[in-house]
């Protein structure tokens, strides 16, 4: 009986692994249906961070339990542009047929697949109360949509836990048609709302992030030490970094460090870094208010490389780097840049990607190494040079139509060796050495 139990459950395994082979061949391409994405365009971000804007002030500005957001199909693909960046070869197109959202995706599998794809496409009625699909296509397959959808429900629990899936179809709770302009009606879930940029920066990241509370013990530690004057509010910003540093190792060694580091670079971003900041990482970079009067003195006249704004991106990078991955920390340099060569500042200016890209380097390093290496590390920084390169030979502000002349865009063969150089001036660096 035993042995006709294990000849049955073999035969099933089998069966299933025959199953399952079918169906990734009947699924994955060896080749992408969809053509390569252009590169973002200073235009494609501003269409994205005003939808995130109107996202925004829609959650935000309404006491009802509902909140309204519209988004035409042209500021869709501006966005599908910005995600193809950061995914790296990823793209999706969407469009208007016939009063229903048709929407088509070439998707790069990840690695040890990295010579596949799944080319989807699916078809998207008006609805309510819940999102509902009518067609959906995956290679060489038409699947059924109620399960499709399901399937991907089950697959965001998954991966994302709390129950992500269940919360954002929940959340998706109508889709209006009107020409080529789609509006969603959101259910804002309030008790919640800063869980799934959590579960975001976890998944992309791999581990659950820090607690809030964990960041805002290391930005009272930081302020008040610029209080005290232990950390002075002009001259360089070394010093902090010093301090942050020596923070996490004391509360790391034998415990989580790469957590009391993320913890740590948080609370730095929120004290010394860029203003999106806090705008992108919500409630993740602590709850601790900054009560008119609480703190007298800032960092805001701190710099490295005698710049205050090289301090800003720094910082910025490596905390992003330090909560996500590599490709996010960068492309989110990149589309900032990108968007000031439109709005007034003057262009692309390469030392800010510099600065960014030294930040996440920094990251790379200290979040690899373990609490033993972190002191032969901290040794290394004596003087800015030491863990952010020199601006020397970099190109400064570049207006628009030059560096389109020059570079043609952020995915040009041209840009890309710009960044290679970067990489080995980092690799020069005394912390990297």
């Amino acid at each position: 009986m035993l042995g006709f139990l294990w000849t049955l459950l073999g035969r099933l395994f089998v069966g299933l692994l025959a199953v399952g082979a079918i169906l990734f061949v009947l699924v994955v391409d060896d080749t992408p249906r969809l053509p390569g994405l252009p590169a973002p365009s200073p235009e494609d971000v501003l269409a994205g961070r005003e939808f995130v804007q109107r996202v925004r002030a829609a959650t935000r500005s309404t006491t009802s339990d509902l909140a309204t957001v519209s988004i035409t199909i042209k500021e869709a693909n501006s966005v599908g542009r910005l995600v193809a960046r950061f995914l790296h070869g990823s793209r999706a197109v969407a469009r208007v047929k016939d009063g229903r959202v048709v929407g088509e995706a070439s998707l790069r599998l990840p690695w040890p697949l990295t010579d596949g794809w799944i080319n989807a496409a699916a078809v998207v009625p008006p609805f309510e109360p819940q999102l509902r699909l009518e067609e959906i296509h995956a290679g060489q397959l038409s699947l059924p949509p109620a399960m499709s959808l399901e399937v991907a429900r089950l697959s965001a629990n998954l991966l994302l836990g709390d129950g992500a899936g269940d919360r954002i179809l929940r959340r998706m709770s109508a889709m209006r048609i009107d020409g080529d302009e789609l509006t969603f009606t959101l259910s804002l879930e309030r008790e919640r709302q800063g869980s799934f940029i959590r579960q975001f920066f976890g998944t992309i990241r791999g581990r659950e992030m820090p607690e809030a509370e964990k960041v805002d013990r290391y930005y009272v530690m930081i302020r008040q030490a610029i209080e005290t004057e232990e950390l002075k509010d002009q001259g360089s910003f070394l010093p902090y970094l010093k301090f942050a540093f020596k923070a996490a190792l004391d509360a790391g060694r034998g415990g989580d460090l790469p957590n009391e580091y993320t913890a740590a670079m948080f609370a730095l971003a929120k004290a010394c870094g860029a203003q999106d900041f806090n705008l992108i990482v919500g409630q993740l970079a602590g709850r601790e208010a900054d009560q008119l009067g609480r703190w007298q003195k800032t960092c805001d006249d701190v710099s490295f490389n005698n710049r205050i704004d090289s301090r800003r991106h720094f910082i910025t990078a490596a905390a992003l780097r330090a909560a996500s991955n590599r490709s996010l920390a960068i492309t989110g340099g990149e589309f900032k840049e990108l968007l000031d060569t439109i709005s007034g500042a003057g262009g692309f200016d390469f030392t800010d990607i510099a600065a960014n890209n030294s930040g996440i380097r920094m990251s790379d390093l200290m979040m690899a190494q373990s609490a033993a290496a972190w002191p032969a590390l901290l040794a290394r920084l004596e003087r800015a040079n030491d863990v952010i390169i020199p601006f020397d030979s970099i190109p400064g502000l570049t207006p628009r139509r030059e560096f389109e002349a020059r570079y043609g865009n952020v995915g040009s063969t041209a840009y890309d060796e710009m960044l290679q150089k970067f990489e080995g001036k980092i690799d020069r660096l005394a912390l990297h050495q």
